[in-house]
C-alpha cells in the first residue's frame, strides 16, 4: 500500500466521521467504524512488519 492509498482511506474515514457527527445516522456510524477498523488494521500490520525487521536485524548482529 502506498502512502497515497493510505491517505485516501484516512480521508474517507474522516469524511464518514464528519457525516456521522452531522447526521447521527446509524449508516454513517457503521461506515465510520468500518473505515476506522481498516485504518487500525493497516497500522497494526505496519507495526508488526517494523518489529519483525528490527528483530531480524538484531538476530543477524548476534552471530
Amino acid at each position: 500500500m502506498t502512502a497515497g492509498q493510505f491517505a485516501d482511506i484516512v480521508a474517507e474515514m474522516r469524511a464518514a466521521q464528519k457525516s456521522y457527527f452531522r447526521t447521527r445516522s446509524q449508516k454513517s456510524l457503521e461506515k465510520s467504524k468500518e473505515l476506522e477498523k481498516a485504518v487500525d488494521n493497516i497500522i497494526a500490520r505496519r507495526e508488526a512488519m517494523q518489529k519483525e525487521k528490527q528483530l531480524s536485524l538484531f538476530e543477524e548482529t548476534k552471530e
